[in-house]
């Protein structure tokens, strides 16, 4: 199994901090690039882990401003081959803001960040059809809201796995999305859990595993 964790050259820093949270017990990697669609590079490139993967084995995709606390080889403990992947089933919501990120258009939809954590059954028929060409051809919500699947071959995640910051209070969260923003930007310094991820950034800025 292999964790691919969405990279975009300029969010080096949030894929640094994110793969330093995953221990050898799993392989990570990164995903394969495509044109820029959407706010990151990785917006639509998540849905070729299947395709990377030569559509073997289960694999995990996660977006960069996760901030792991339980291991993601955990996630295994809840596969079943009856499902095409499996997601944190996310109530819709509504953003805290207009903006995210480096100050990006905030969007809301059904399923909303549902596609931010995704445990892939890489081997299922069902995602045979995606292939490069069809990737690029779709309309990202297409894909985004798993339309190319009957809801019957979409499993669940507990929620703590996709710890929404700033929209969820877990009293033992396995993994923290800073989905908004990460705390290195000045607005999303001071929530919940920013503490936790500028503590691991100081450290690999110590064992100069990082620079500023």
């Amino acid at each position: 199994m292999k964790c691919v964790i969405g990279y975009d050259e300029d969010y080096d820093l949030q894929y640094e901090i994110c793969k330093s949270t995953i221990n050898e017990d799993t392989e990570y990697t990164r995903n394969m690039i495509l044109p820029h669609i959407g706010s990151t590079r990785f917006s639509m490139s998540r849905f070729l882990v299947p395709y990377q993967m030569q559509y073997s084995n289960w694999n995990i995709y996660c977006d960069s401003d996760f901030y792991f606390i339980e291991q993601p080889r955990s996630l295994l403990q809840y596969i079943d081959s009856k499902y095409a992947l499996l997601v944190c089933k996310h109530p819709n919501y509504t953003p805290n803001s207009d903006t995210k990120m480096d100050d990006k258009k905030q969007t809301t939809y059904d399923r909303k960040n549902w596609s931010s954590l995704i445990v892939w059954n890489c081997s299922h028929p069902a995602n045979k059809i995606l292939t490069p060409t069809f990737v690029a051809d779709c309309n990202p919500l297409f894909l985004h809201q798993f339309k190319w699947l009957d809801d019957s071959l979409i499993g669940s995640l507990p929620l703590e796995w996709n710890t929404l910051e700033g929209y969820y209070e877990f009293e033992n969260p396995k993994a923290i999305h800073f989905t908004d923003g990460t705390p290195n930007v000045d607005k999303y310094s001071n929530t919940r859990n920013a503490k936790l991820w500028l503590d691991r950034y100081e450290f690999l800025l110590r064992e100069g595993r990082i620079t500023i």
